[in-house]
C-alpha cells in the first residue's frame, strides 16, 4: 500500500515541477515557509511575533527541516509524499478497525488514489500533516475506545493535541468526545473511572496547548491556546455579504499576517484603545453574532447553504484552486474526486449505521467536524478531514455491492441504490459560479508571472483568465496595464480599463492604468487628469507619485 501511494505521488511531483509557477510561493505558503526560514535561523520562540497568529506546527516542522538539511523545497514535497503514503497506510487500519480487513485494503487504495490528497501534498502548506495528524486521532481514539485505559486516552489526547496545532478547529472534539464519553459509557463503567479516563484525556491534549499558551503569554501578553482568530473566521463566514465560502472583507488584506494586524487595527479604532489579541477576536465575533442576531433568516439561509457546500463535490479554493491544477496536470483527472468519494461515504453511514458501532462513532465524528465548518466557512482544505473520514464508508459501501453481486442479493443492491443515487446527484449538484472562481485562480497565476518579471506568461494568464469571466474587473485593470506598458493593444488596454472603470469609478490603480494609456497615446493633459484623481484617493502611493513626475515631463 505504501509504496504503491508513494509511487502515485511522485509522478504527481515529476509532472508538477515543469509548470513554471510550481516552485514560486505565495500567501499562505510564502508565509509558512518565511516562518520556517526564520526558525532555522535561531529564532525559535519567535520572539517578535507577539502571539501565533497562525496553527504553529507546520511552520516549525519546516524550520526543524530547513535547520538540519537547509531551504530545499524538493525535500519538503517528498517528504510530504512520504507523510501522505504512511497516512493511506493508517487508513488501511482505520477501515480494517471500523468493519473488516478487506474494506481495510479498499480503504487504503481510494486513499491512494484520491486527488486532494495528492495534490495537497505538492503545495508548501500543512494540510497533508494535519491529514496524517487526525488520522492517527481517530485510531488513537477508536482504540481508546475499544479498551478504554490511561494509556490509550492519554495517546488519544495527544494526537488531538498535535492535530489542533496544524487546525485549530479540530478542538472541537475535546469537548464533543468528553461530554458523548461521560454519558453513553455508563453500562460498562463507573462514573469515578469514567472520569477519571476523560481527565487523562484532557490531561493529553493539554501536553501540548498548554506550553503554546505559555508562549503566547510570554511573547504575546495573551493567554491563547491556538490561535486568537476564531472571532475574525466567524465574521468573514457571518456577514451581509458572506457567500458560505471565504470570502475577503475589503479592509482587510488578504496576506495572513496583514490581515491580522488590518483586523487589529479596525478594532483598536473602534474600541479607542490597544486591544489584546482576545478582545480584537472578542469584537469581530460580536460583528457576526450582530449580524446573526439582526437578521436571523439571511444567516439561517446561510447556514443551509454552508451545510450544502460541505456535502458539494467542489473543491472550494481559498489560496489554491484544485481545478486549475488539473486544467495543466491531466493525471488528476484520473483520480477519485469528492464528488465520488462523498456518495459512496454516505451511503455507507446509512448502510452500516446498525451494525457497527465503531462506524457510528466516526459518523458523529463527521456531523461534529461539519458543525465547526458551517459555523465559519467552507473550502476544500479545511473539509479534508471529513473527507478522510469518509473514506472507510465508501471503502464498505463499494465491499457491499461487490459481496451483493457475488451472492446474487438483488434486494440488498435495490436498497444501495436507493440511498447512492439520490446522494450522488445531491453532491453533484452545481451552486457555485464555478467559471469565476477559476477565473480568479487564474488571474493570480497572472499576477505571480508579473511579479517574477514574466510579462508574456502573465498576459496570457490574463487572457485565460478573461475568457472565463469577462467581468473579472481587476483582471481586465491588469490586462490592460500590461498592454500599456508594453505599448501594444492600446485601443484593447482602453476598452478593457474604461469597462472596468465603469463598476470601480473610485479605483486609483484602474485611473493609473488608465493615465498610462493615455500616456502612450498622445492625450497628456487626460493622463495628467487622472492620475491626479488617482493621487488624491491615494495620497501615499509612491507609484502613483512617479506617474506624475512622468507625464509632467511630457507636457
Amino acid at each position: 500500500i505504501f509504496i504503491f501511494a508513494l509511487l502515485v505521488r511522485l509522478a504527481y511531483l515529476y509532472q508538477v515541477e515543469p509548470i513554471p509557477f510550481s516552485g514560486t510561493l505565495t500567501i499562505d505558503a510564502k508565509d509558512e515557509d518565511g516562518w520556517g526560514r526564520e526558525i532555522a535561523a535561531g529564532d525559535w520562540m519567535g520572539k517578535g511575533k507577539g502571539v501565533f497568529y497562525r496553527d504553529p506546527l507546520y511552520a516549525y516542522s519546516l524550520g526543524t527541516i530547513y535547520a538540519l538539511f537547509g531551504h530545499k523545497l524538493w525535500l519538503i514535497r517528498f517528504i510530504q509524499a512520504v507523510i501522505d503514503s504512511t497516512t493511506c497506510v493508517l487508513l488501511y487500519f482505520l477501515g480494517g478497525m471500523l468493519f473488516t480487513p478487506a474494506v481495510g485494503v479498499t480503504t487504503a487504495l481510494l486513499s491512494s488514489l484520491y486527488g486532494p490528497f495528492v495534490w495537497y501534498q505538492g503545495l508548501i502548506e500543512k494540510t497533508t500533516l494535519m491529514i496524517f495528524l487526525t488520522t492517527l486521532f481517530l485510531l488513537a481514539t477508536l482504540r481508546a475506545i475499544e479498551r478504554p485505559g490511561k494509556r490509550e486516552w492519554f495517546l488519544s489526547g495527544l494526537a488531538l493535541g498535535f492535530a489542533v496545532m496544524t487546525r485549530g478547529n479540530m478542538l472541537i472534539f475535546a469537548p464533543a468526545i468528553i461530554v458523548l464519553y461521560l454519558l453513553s459509557e455508563k453500562r460498562l463503567s463507573s462514573l469515578p473511572r469514567r472520569l477519571t479516563l476523560m481527565s487523562i484525556f484532557f490531561a493529553g491534549l493539554m501536553a501540548v496547548l498548554i506550553p503554546v499558551a505559555v508562549r503566547n503569554l510570554t511573547y504575546g501578553n495573551a493567554f491563547v491556546l491556538t490561535v486568537p482568530s476564531i472571532g475574525l473566521n466567524f465574521y468573514i463566514g457571518n456577514n451581509p455579504s458572506a457567500l458560505g465560502i471565504h470570502t475577503p472583507i475589503p479592509s482587510l488584506r488578504t496576506i495572513p499576517e496583514k490581515e491580522t494586524e488590518d483586523a487589529a487595527s479596525i478594532a483598536n479604532m473602534a474600541a479607542g484603545k490597544v486591544l489584546t489579541p482576545s478582545e480584537v477576536s472578542s469584537f469581530w465575533l460580536k460583528k457576526g453574532i450582530a449580524f446573526a442576531t439582526q437578521e436571523p433568516d439571511k444567516f439561517l439561509i446561510l447556514l443551509g447553504r454552508k451545510v450544502l457546500l460541505f456535502w458539494n463535490h467542489y473543491e472550494v479554493p481559498d489560496v489554491y484552486n484544485y481545478y486549475l491544477f488539473r486544467d495543466m496536470i491531466h493525471m488528476l483527472n484520473l483520480l477519485l474526486t469528492f464528488g465520488i468519494i462523498a456518495p459512496l461515504g454516505i451511503a455507507g453511514m446509512l448502510l452500516s449505521f446498525k451494525e457497527f458501532k465503531k462506524g457510528r462513532v466516526v459518523s458523529g465524528f463527521i456531523i461534529i467536524y461539519m458543525a465547526s465548518l458551517i459555523v465559519f466557512y467552507i473550502t476544500s482544505r479545511y473539509r479534508l478531514p471529513a473527507a478522510l473520514m469518509l473514506l472507510p464508508f465508501a471503502a464498505y459501501t463499494l465491499d457491499l455491492v461487490i459481496s451483493s453481486m457475488k451472492t446474487q442479493a438483488y434486494k440488498k443492491l435495490i436498497i444501495i441504490a436507493a440511498v447512492l443515487v439520490p446522494a450522488t446527484l445531491a453532491v453533484n449538484l452545481n451552486m457555485l459560479d464555478e467559471r469565476k472562481l477559476l477565473s480568479q485562480s487564474y488571474s493570480s497565476i497572472g499576477n505571480i508571472y508579473q511579479s517574477g518579471g514574466d510579462i508574456k506568461e502573465a498576459i496570457s494568464e490574463y487572457q485565460t483568465s478573461l475568457k472565463l469571466d469577462p467581468r473579472n474587473w481587476d483582471t481586465a485593470n491588469n490586462l490592460a496595464y500590461l498592454y500599456a506598458r508594453n505599448g501594444t493593444h492600446l485601443e484593447e488596454a482602453l476598452n478593457l480599463v474604461e469597462g472596468a472603470l465603469l463598476r470601480n469609478p473610485h479605483s486609483p490603480e484602474m485611473l493609473d492604468t488608465l493615465s498610462l494609456i493615455y500616456l502612450k497615446t498622445g492625450r497628456v493633459a487626460e493622463a495628467r487628469e487622472n492620475i491626479l484623481k488617482a493621487i488624491a484617493m491615494d495620497p501615499k502611493n509612491i507609484e502613483l507619485s512617479e506617474r506624475l513626475r512622468e507625464i509632467e515631463e511630457r507636457l
